[in-house]
């Protein structure tokens, strides 16, 4: 008389390893695949009440879109001889798990459910590469030196705006500079170097050279371009962390690649503190990667421009809390903070913004005394059409990010 058994499911690798994860990745190659590819799941039918010695077959239920070998349903010989499936996962997981269900049965019905899940996780990688395309400077005064906005690089960066002679004094001089006196303001340059290096990573630059120091000063000040800020303003005025790391996610799910920086640290606009955060808050990095292994949370790799050598290193990452809808960068956003969020304009935005008619306009009431600098247009100009300017975008004026460096950090290097 054989001694009463129990059925068992065992899911292993094809070399026979237990196995109790599955990654899904893109990483090294063009596309996503499972990892391992295939793998095997083994059922024994054991003792069970039926009078006869063996169960007669098993079915296999999988994940929609997977497949098995030699078929869903196989016969069961015996008790003691197990039935194998090769399974050969395939599609994009709906989930962070998967279950597997084999049905054993005979002559008379279901007789046995065994089931077993399996963690999915997934990694996904962008075309940027913080070693190939980062930068060779930090984003402090001691790297690149003590920049000041000059008139050749401003008409370079917008070839339309209100009272350009008014705009460059004001606004755009506020936010494009680094380095000055001591226990002032250092400013930086974090946008345009975060934009210069995605760029590299873009088959939209068509310069094989190296970024040079011009071009971040250009597209750092693009973030005053009324493409960059209208681009923005869904983020901003709907905020969501959560839904920016989605948009992240779906490009690279979807592509492969990543168009975006994330402004991090931005107030949200119900803030009583509004103006004066929006002048000393925010920071840009490049998302180039993400970890995810269940709804509530996900880690992103981020390239930052205040710490180069940690990013080439993949030390740094923005942890998303997807359930509550928040996210951790220290020091620029602690996880129970609810009054930032992040913003994920494309790059689109900044290489092809070149009209400043919004920045302009809220410039000449944030820095009034700059109308100075354009005495002579307003001799052409009366002062109705000053005043229509500066009241159309009075509201959205207030959407332009100037960066501050954390107190924490030594090298100041925010902007």
């Amino acid at each position: 008389m054989h001694p009463a058994t129990h059925p068992t499911l065992t899911i292993r690798s094809e070399e026979g390893n237990l196995l109790s994860q599955l990654l899904y990745t893109n990483q090294g190659q063009p596309t996503f695949r499972y990892l391992p590819e295939r793998f095997q799941v083994v059922v024994t039918a054991g003792t069970h009440r039926s009078p006869r010695a063996g169960a007669s077959s098993a079915r296999i239920e999988l994940p929609a879109g997977w497949r098995a070998i030699p078929s869903m349903d196989q016969p069961i010989p015996d008790r003691d001889s197990p039935v194998v499936w090769t399974v050969i996962p395939t599609g994009q997981p709906e989930d962070y798990t998967a279950e597997i269900r084999v049905r054993i049965s005979d002559e008379t019905g279901p007789v046995t459910l065994l089931a077993a899940t399996l963690v999915i996780e997934i990694r996904g990688y962008s075309q940027f590469d913080p070693v190939r395309h980062g930068l060779p400077w930090t984003n402090s005064v001691g790297e690149l030196g003590e920049i000041r906005p000059t008139a050749g690089i401003f008409e370079q960066t917008f070839n339309a705006s209100f009272f350009p002679a008014s705009f460059f004094a004001g606004l755009y001089r506020a936010i494009v500079f680094i380095g000055a006196g001591p226990g002032q303001y250092q400013g930086g340059l974090c946008t345009g170097m975060a934009r210069a290096a995605l760029e590299q990573s873009l088959d939209a630059r068509q310069s094989g050279s190296a970024v040079s120091r011009d071009e971040v000063i250009l597209l750092h000040g693009r973030q005053l371009s009324d493409r960059a800020l209208l681009a923005s303003s869904p983020w901003f005025f709907a905020p969501s962390p959560r839904r920016a790391f989605e948009r992240f996610k779906a490009s690279i799910l979807a592509t492969g690649q990543s168009d975006v920086c994330f402004d991090i640290g931005v107030p949200r606009p119900w803030r009583l503190d509004i103006p004066q955060a929006l002048v000393q808050l925010g920071h840009t990095v490049v998302p180039y990667a993400f970890r995810q292994a269940s709804r509530e949370q996900a880690e992103v790799m981020i390239y930052d421009p205040n710490r180069p050598t940690e990013s080439r290193a993949g030390q740094t990452t923005i942890l998303f809390d997807l359930r509550d809808d928040r996210y951790e960068y220290e020091p620029w956003a602690q996880r129970d903070d609810r009054s930032i969020t992040v913003i994920a304009a494309p790059q689109a935005a900044y290489r092809n913004g070149r009209t400043a008619f919004l920045a302009s306009s809220a410039s000449l009431i944030l820095y009034p005394r700059s109308i100075t600098r354009s005495r002579p247009l307003l001799q052409r100009w009366n002062l109705p059409v000053l005043a229509f300017a500066a009241i159309i975008t009075s509201g959205v004026g207030l959407l332009y990010r100037r960066r501050k460096p954390p107190s924490v950090r030594h090298s100041p290097t925010a902007q």
